[in-house]
């Protein structure tokens, strides 16, 4: 899942989570983060996925913001950069992935290749007697 991190602003030390693409970015109540500080506009950018599993970051005609310090009207945007909208900064950013426990598969994966040797060894001791 990807997130942002906001680190300047009204809502300063939040992790917002991104799911669905695009993910918009504004004053505007229909917006998927709503950030009301100075300098937002309502449809301020927004953040796409690509056909090629790309992330992009789109400024709103009119609007203004910059990623990693440089002005943008649509930028590529990567594991940690940071993004600048009027008064508030974000870090674009992938949550860590948590994986399963897969002990119970591994046990059993196990014991099936023990209870195989096993097999197969009787049946060659039963064949040679």
């Amino acid at each position: 899942m990807v997130q942002l991190r906001v680190l300047s602003g009204a809502r300063a030390g939040e992790h917002i989570g991104c799911d669905n693409f695009p993910f918009t970015i504004g004053r505007a109540s229909d917006s998927d983060l709503l950030l009301q500080d100075a300098g937002i506009w309502d449809h301020h950018g927004q953040i796409g996925l690509s056909d090629e599993g790309v992330f992009q970051f789109k400024v709103f005609p009119n609007a203004f913001a910059s990623v990693n310090d440089r002005q943008a009207g649509e930028a590529v945007i990567r594991n940690g950069d940071m993004i600048e909208l009027g008064a508030v900064r974000l870090q674009f950013w992938f949550s860590e992935s948590h994986q399963r426990s897969l002990r119970i598969r591994e046990t059993f994966a196990w014991a099936g290749l023990a209870i195989l040797a096993i097999t197969q060894v009787t049946l060659i001791w039963a064949l040679l007697s």
